[in-house]
């Protein structure tokens, strides 16, 4: 006999109540349960799994569909697997319809976009806009899941886009469109519609400029995968660039990203060797650093000023780099080479409006002041790479083989590292004693 029962879950972390009450005592908001009707029914109770042994499982052949965009195809592992569930989280305004809009086009399959959120007029002006060709697209404007499946269903649709899920209710719960309750059944029917048809799907999911909407973490658990798209403040690059990167890919793997720009005619790939490799000449006190950005490549300087101080206190002043940082490598540098910077003024900045908290970077922070300071001018394809320790050793890198294998996919550069491979571009230094050795041959 089925009996109707209340319950309520936490909108912020998920955690369930039989009764309400005012504040959560797992992470201590206020008022944030929901109510959920649920429907018990006992006889059930006493029903089993099918199960086998490992031995009879058999290995089944994902069928692939392609995306006619090289990155993009290989972020999903080379193609969209079909009756996969992905999730692509974003804050507002990254441009996460334009991107699938650009993948819907570069797609040979039955596709519907749902949107709930903009207009026709609206999605009509950004697909001029994009110069969408594609005749396999089609427009939906539906806010309930079950009319949209039944849609997909009757009409044989190969992948569907829903933009976005905050937006997309079922008929069967009372709670408002962009609840916890809302976005996690929607998408478990998603899921299970999606394997039962071999559909794929496309979703998103928002979170808000400060993430502190639990809706697509919610998400995260239940997908097949997870795509962040963020923006990257790189200025060396006159459009906004965007990078995208797999947080999870149950058929792919998460070490690749994809870096992209966005412009009026939609987000297009970047050639990286033409755009981010930076002039190589020497300057004093400045450095050219490989920052790795999701297993990317971009190249910056690192820059550093040292002048007399007029203050009592000499200003120590930073960009790109916490300012302890340059705090303790200055006091490494004093402490091993004998210089004194007390009476000096050191400005440190990394260009590009990169910031970074690598490790790696130490060495060329202590070497574009030690540059500055001596007047030497150090060759702009030379890399200096090691994490510097309060003994005045350098640390040897656990990724150093990576590091320059990736750099050395671009041009032909010298390494200065803790290293025990010694040859024509690699230059193993064990401590700043060495290090200094090194800079006074230039």
């Amino acid at each position: 006999m089925k009996k109707k029962e209340n319950k309520y879950i936490c909108n912020s972390c998920e955690k369930e109540y039989t009764k309400w009450v005012g504040q959560c005592e797992e992470c201590g908001n206020w008022n944030t349960l929901e109510e959920i009707k649920i429907t018990s029914n006992k006889k059930n109770q006493s029903s089993e799994i099918n199960f086998k042994n490992i031995y009879d499982l058999k290995i089944k052949t994902y069928e692939r569909i392609k995306i006619n965009m090289k990155d993009i195809n290989s972020l999903f592992g080379n193609g969209l697997i079909e009756g996969a569930v992905y999730l692509f989280t974003v804050e507002p305004g990254v441009g996460k319809s334009t991107l699938l809009i650009e993948i819907c086009n570069n797609i040979y399959e039955k596709i519907i976009y749902i949107s709930g959120e903009e207009t026709e007029n609206q999605l009509k002006d950004r697909i001029d806009r994009l110069n969408i060709i594609s005749k396999n697209i089609y427009i939906g404007k539906n806010q309930s899941i079950e009319a949209i499946l039944n849609t997909v269903k009757k009409n044989k649709f190969k992948i569907v886009v829903i933009d976005s899920i905050q937006t997309m209710f079922s008929n069967e719960y009372q709670n408002s469109q962009g609840s916890i309750v809302q976005i996690r059944e929607t998408t478990t029917k998603i899921i299970n519609f999606a394997k039962e048809n071999k559909v794929s799907f496309l979703i998103t999911g928002h979170i808000t400029k400060e993430g502190i909407t639990a809706g697509p973490k919610i998400l995260e658990h239940m997908v097949d995968g997870v795509f962040f798209m963020s923006i990257e403040n790189i200025s060396n690059f006159s459009h906004s660039v965007r990078l995208i990167q797999p947080l999870k890919n149950r058929f792919g793997a998460t070490d690749n990203s994809v870096i992209m720009y966005m412009n009026e005619k939609g987000i297009l790939p970047i050639d990286e060797k033409n755009i981010f490799k930076e002039s190589i000449d020497s300057n004093l006190g400045s450095i050219n650093y490989p920052h790795i950005i999701a297993n990317r490549v971009v190249f910056s300087q690192i820059e550093a000023l040292v002048t007399t101080s007029n203050f009592n206190f000499p200003r120590r002043i930073t960009e790109g780099v916490n300012v302890n940082r340059l705090f303790r490598i200055i006091a490494v540098l004093e402490k091993f080479t004998g210089i004194y910077l007390s009476g000096h003024d050191v400005y440190l900045n990394v260009g590009g409006g990169i910031k970074n908290n690598d490790v790696a970077m130490d060495l060329s922070i202590f070497v574009s002041i030690y540059s500055s300071f001596r007047n030497i001018k150090i060759p702009g394809n030379t890399f200096f790479l090691g994490e510097i320790q309060l003994n005045g050793l350098i640390k040897k890198l656990k990724d150093i083989d990576f590091r320059i294998n990736l750099t050395n996919s671009f041009s032909d550069f010298k390494y200065v590292v803790r290293s025990e491979i010694k040859n024509d571009y690699i230059v193993d230094i064990k401590d700043i004693n060495t290090l200094i050795a090194y800079l006074n041959s230039f």
